[in-house]
């Protein structure tokens, strides 16, 4: 997670990048590499790694987690193919807020506004839940939300089974 380098710790790397030792690699890992300095950039070769594809994610979360397959494979969706977020996502103590989410996205299709202010209310506590879980809970709300404005032939909804209502509701959101 290059991205998350200081900008101390960036300038250490610049420099032994600069003059790096004999017969050394170094590799950096970034799902933002828009927050890597330039500087650092200039001097890197890139290397895309493609996604891990959703049904081998999925099988892999249901050995090393001994989850369900059927959350194995909503946590699949939402990594979208990235291991390390997948391997978060299933850790025991994030799957709490997984449930919240779902709650919050069937109330948005159901429309029932009074409980999704109840859920909105408990996410807006930071006593309750951490700003990285909520940037989690978050950015998972706006890939489903994308689903309802992507190509037919080509929607990846996370929860399969409300994608019918997902659609449904989507001309009035």
């Amino acid at each position: 997670e290059a991205h998350r380098m200081n900008g101390e710790a960036s300038n250490a790397l610049l420099k032994i990048l600069e003059e790096p030792p004999a017969n050394t690699v170094f590799i950096l890992t970034t799902a933002f590499p828009e927050r890597i300095p330039d500087t650092i950039i200039s001097r890197c070769q890139y290397y895309r790694i493609p996604p891990v594809l959703s049904n081998d994610l999925s099988a892999y979360l249901v050995r090393r987690f001994e989850i369900a397959p059927e959350e194995a494979t909503v946590i699949a969706n939402l990594a979208q193919g990235d291991v390390q977020r997948a391997e978060c996502y299933a850790a025991e103590t994030q799957r709490q807020w997984l449930d919240i989410l779902r709650r919050m996205v069937r109330s948005m299709l159901s429309r029932r506004t009074n409980e999704l202010q109840v859920l909105v209310k408990h996410l807006s506590n930071k006593k309750r839940i951490p700003e990285e879980e909520l940037q989690q809970i978050l950015s998972v709300l706006i890939l489903f939300l994308r689903d309802t404005a992507v190509t037919p032939g080509l929607r990846q909804a996370i929860w399969r089974e409300e994608l019918e209502a997902l659609l449904a509701w989507a001309p009035t959101f």
